[in-house]
């Protein structure tokens, strides 16, 4: 939630986390992510955020079949549990966790081609004595 997706300029990239993350995007390419959650056993990929739901379920990024296909091969590899379940489910942010604004996952995906300034925003944190907003 610290992250310039549908985030209030004073309120992302205000934690030493979020610009260490922004950093490593400042400087490297990456050609897409997957989210392992902390908190609960999931992988998952874009959409996450609340712009991007309809009647309570997730819409699909223009990349749903390649994040779906390569997080089974994860899952797959990832084994199952004692249950025979697989051991992390997979699936859209908004349908495995809940959706939120700020969120990293939406930011990184989305940033390079969604309409600018909404809903991507320039941060100004006033933490830690600001931010570059370059």
């Amino acid at each position: 939630r610290d992250f310039p997706y549908l985030q209030q300029a004073d309120r992302c990239m205000m934690t030493q986390t979020a610009r260490a993350v922004n950093e490593l995007f400042r400087r490297h390419l990456f050609h897409f992510m997957m989210t392992f959650h902390g908190g609960m056993r999931a992988l998952t990929y874009e959409w996450g955020s609340l712009n991007h739901m309809e009647s309570r379920r997730s819409t699909e990024s223009p990349d749903d079949h390649a994040f779906a296909a390569f997080g089974k091969l994860i899952q797959d590899a990832s084994g199952r549990d004692r249950r025979h379940r697989m051991f992390y489910p997979l699936g859209r942010i908004n349908d495995m966790v809940y959706p939120v604004d700020g969120g990293m996952e939406d930011w990184s995906y989305a940033a390079g081609w969604e309409e600018s300034p909404k809903p991507i925003s320039v941060c100004r944190p006033r933490t830690y004595g600001g931010y570059a907003s370059s």
